[in-house]
């Protein structure tokens, strides 16, 4: 139930007006409209979906293979501890972030800006220079110069 709500808030302004099928391999969520609310959180799932058009379908496990796969954690222990760690670290990092780094690192304006910004009596507690980024208050601090605003807007 919590996956259905969490659906719908995320896709709400292409579901709104739309009728959708809700497939799941749960029976006790085929009767959700039509049970007796046990609990709060069974309350509180169920309002979320009011106002939206929508059917649950119940197959079960065996027929609604992409459900049940999503919903199944295959997990086989790595031979060694250190395997798991490449999988946490891996993220993704937005273009603009790398540049902005090239920039504060090798750019002579950029330099500039990070030596003005964290030898200033000022500002030394705020600014921080970590990993070749401009910290403020630990968070990324992007200059408006060379039009960083609207890049990252544009990003």
């Amino acid at each position: 139930m919590l996956a259905i709500t969490d659906f719908v808030k995320k896709w709400r302004h292409y579901l709104i007006g739309n009728k959708f099928r809700i497939s799941t391999y749960q029976k006790s969520l085929k009767h959700l409209l039509s049970q007796v609310f046990h609990t709060l959180e069974q309350l509180r799932w169920a309002t979320k979906l009011y106002g939206f058009n929508y059917e649950i379908f119940y197959r079960p496990g065996n027929e609604n293979h992409v459900a049940y796969a999503l919903s199944q954690c295959h997990y086989e222990p790595l031979e060694t501890p250190e395997l798991h760690l490449l999988f946490m670290v891996s993220f993704s990092i937005l273009v603009i972030i790398t540049k902005l780094r090239q920039y504060f690192h090798a750019g002579t304006k950029g330099q500039a800006k990070v030596t003005k910004l964290t030898t200033n009596a000022d500002n030394i507690h705020h600014f921080k220079f970590i990993n070749d980024l401009i910290m403020f208050q630990n968070r990324i601090f992007i200059t408006d110069k060379n039009g960083w605003h609207s890049k990252l807007l544009q990003e």
